[in-house]
């Protein structure tokens, strides 16, 4: 029965905070999170509604890039890199934005097509748990936890056979 509450409690918070980093929505279709894998958004704290993103940051993308203007933090993809950078709008163009990182000197040009979206969520800490669970190390702790509630609940059922339990 606790365990069942704390699965409730769990998801409702976790249903809860998707959908304030959705802007209040419920509707996902158009978004994407993303975990910032570099320190090249992480430089002095900008005057725009998302100061800087630190590294290991979880992100949450909108794909409509519509209403993007100087200033947006922007996803765009790169031919042959499996995941996407993100840099601060510095202009748009009529075909093309020009994109740079907080923590970086040099802008670049990135066509419209390739980019993946604005973010318009960010949390600084969430990013380190989803990095964690990727990892092989969180794999192990799962399966021993989910093991060992196993083996628990086997030796529960021994005992009730027996007689055991009153």
């Amino acid at each position: 029965m606790v365990l069942i509450a704390v699965l409730s409690v769990a998801t409702l918070s976790s249903t809860a905070y998707a959908v304030w980093m959705n802007g209040g929505s419920l509707d996902f279709s158009d978004s994407e999170l993303f975990v910032i894998l570099t320190d090249s958004m992480d430089g002095d704290p900008q005057p725009y509604d998302i100061a800087g993103v630190p590294a290991g940051s979880l992100v949450m993308v909108r794909h409509d890039i519509s209403g993007i203007r100087a200033g947006d933090i922007i996803g765009y993809r790169i031919e042959g890199v499996p995941d996407p950078f993100f840099h601060r709008a510095v202009s748009v163009g009529e075909g093309s934005v020009v994109l740079k990182g907080d923590n970086v000197a040099l802008s670049e040009e990135i066509p419209l097509e390739d980019l993946v979206g604005r973010v318009v969520g960010v949390d600084t800490n969430m990013g380190k748990v989803v990095i964690f669970l990727k990892s092989g190390l969180s794999m192990v702790i799962i399966m021993t936890a989910l093991a060992s509630i196993l083996i628990l609940t086997l030796l529960d059922i021994v005992r009730y056979c027996r007689g055991d339990v009153v």
